[in-house]
């Protein structure tokens, strides 16, 4: 697993697929370049569209769980919200710099970049794996992947 945002140029046939608008696309042909570049069977890529806190967005109220003593938590919660208010897939809510998932985070919870190891883990559990394939169609996929591995044996 590893985050599309800020890949770095030299990733397999990414300069290919700079500048394609269709995200899911994008990841697909990436991760497929990624698993010829490997060329082991066994290996199955996952590229997260844009980074692994687009998961943490499945459901921001846990939040809470994690900042329970932080100060107004319930009014930065529902200023996190509102700043992704207009999108309906969370997977796309990154369009630059400034609105990567982690910096979205930070806008509200400063303190996020210095404990997002903690705190984005502690927050991805409260969450839980089926909230987070409900909401994120690609790790959904991936997920689905795995599963179906034994189905093989």
């Amino acid at each position: 697993m590893i985050d599309l945002y800020a890949l770095p140029k030299t990733f397999p046939n990414y300069e290919n697929y700079i500048d394609e608008k269709d995200k899911y696309k994008k990841v697909d042909a990436l991760e497929e370049a990624f698993k010829n570049d490997i060329n082991q069977n066994n290996f199955m890529p996952y590229i997260q569209l844009h980074e692994f806190e687009t998961l943490l967005f499945s459901d921001l109220n846990k939040f809470k769980e994690y900042y329970i003593d932080e100060n107004d938590i319930e009014r930065k919660i529902l200023a996190l919200k509102s700043d992704v208010k207009g999108y309906d897939n969370i997977e796309l809510i990154n369009e630059s710099e400034n609105t990567a998932p982690s910096k979205r985070i930070e806008k509200f919870l400063k303190q996020y970049c210095r404990e997002k190891a903690t705190a984005g883990l502690y927050v991805a559990l409260e969450i839980g794996l089926d909230k987070m394939r409900k909401e994120c169609q690609h790790f959904n996929e991936w997920i689905e992947k795995i599963e179906n591995l034994t189905q093989n044996i």
